[in-house]
């Protein structure tokens, strides 16, 4: 698959700051089982400070199952996390074990960075996973559908293809499927996460089901069972370069940077449809992305939307945050060229989520499409 930076600039790794900021990121990879197994020993110490007393009321040998079971699912994720960021081990100091394994120095990783590490491996379930189909089923497919209801020929007149741009595409597996379907598909991601994670999927992984990782494995609480923390996916449930291989050419790339960044001095019309799932959000000023997507789409494009409006920047103070009702942005769409084909309506929605849990998160989504006039 490809994997491009943004046409208009030098890649982002030849500004200082943002070699850091990678850095941080790719520490955050090679430091997970360090992070995590820090977690199991403090669980296993909470377990030894109680009266024993209390753990002969639990199931036999509750706590050693448990402790056992977490280190090696922590371990088969750390593996995955590795192969991930292999190639980027000689940013940093480390020692070669003879038993062939890399020891690293100790790294600093940013709580906040930690966090964003765990929430990637559920992403892995969310785009990459046979359990993640009722998910995906939630939120691409009435994209998908839209998409093929309004373009049912992936190629145009001239004999070009319908080109699909999918900003915040996350691991990308929406995107891989449009280019499936023969229409020329790309992403833009900005969270380097997201992007080392779907480059390894899209481009390293050989046959389906080749890996397996714990989603849900650093979160305890809201369980029926304690098997529900340990379920096993294997990813990916269909294997990129598996499918794409053969006579067949597909038009399929992903792109790394700010959506508005990278794409607003592209020509007008440079793009036939815009699909956005879980993405409104993520802007500074919303109505900026919307000018984006107004000015990128050709007359007769079509811009399909699925998601909440959890502002991502609202609890930064030191970042801007313009947290707008969806009455507001409803009205402000036409006023940017729109006029709805499908009129807004509400669709419940999950993200990452775990079906078995006693907590379910779930979104009422505002699903609508809209036509460059």
């Amino acid at each position: 698959m490809e994997q491009q930076q943004p046409d208009h600039t030098d890649s982002p790794l030849d500004d200082p700051d943002e070699q850091a900021h990678f850095k941080q990121v790719i520490s955050a990879f090679f430091n997970y089982s360090l992070d995590a197994m820090r977690d199991i020993a403090r669980m296993e110490k909470d377990f030894n400070r109680i009266d024993p007393k209390y753990l002969q009321m639990l199931s036999p040998d509750f706590k050693a199952k448990r402790i056992q079971r977490l280190k090696g699912a922590v371990i088969a994720n750390s593996i995955v996390l590795n192969k991930v960021v292999q190639e980027y081990q000689g940013l940093f100091e480390h020692d070669k074990l003879p038993n062939g394994m890399i020891m690293f120095k100790p790294m600093f990783v940013k709580p906040s960075d930690i966090i964003k590490m765990r929430s990637t491996i559920k992403s892995f379930l969310r785009d990459w996973a046979k359990e993640g189909q009722e998910e995906r089923d939630m939120c691409y497919k009435p994209i998908m559908d839209e998409v093929r209801s309004y373009f049912p020929e992936s190629q145009k007149a001239d004999g070009s293809r319908v080109s699909i741009l999918h900003p915040g595409c996350g691991m990308g597996r929406l995107v891989f499927d449009f280019a499936l379907q023969g229409y020329k598909s790309q992403g833009n991601e900005f969270t380097y996460f997201m992007l080392l994670a779907s480059n390894f999927i899209l481009n390293y992984t050989t046959k389906s089901e080749q890996y397996e990782v714990y989603p849900f494995i650093h979160c305890f609480s809201n369980l029926k069972t304690d098997e529900q923390a340990f379920l096993k996916v294997k990813i990916p449930d269909v294997c990129p370069n598996e499918v794409m291989k053969g006579d067949k050419t597909y038009d399929f790339s992903m792109v790394a940077g700010e959506f508005v960044e990278v794409y607003q001095k592209q020509a007008p019309g440079s793009w036939d449809c815009i699909v956005t799932c879980f993405f409104l959000d993520t802007a500074h000023n919303v109505l900026e992305y919307i000018e984006c997507i107004s000015h990128l789409l050709a007359p007769g494009g079509l811009w399909v939307n699925l998601g909440p409006l959890l502002y991502h920047y609202a609890e930064q103070p030191e970042e801007i945050q313009i947290e707008l009702p969806w009455e507001e942005i409803e009205a402000a769409i036409p006023k940017y060229g729109f006029e709805y084909r499908r009129r807004p309506e509400w669709r419940e929605t999950v993200y990452t989520n775990d079906r078995e849990s006693m907590m379910q998160m779930t979104y009422r989504s505002v699903f609508f499409s809209a036509v460059k006039k």
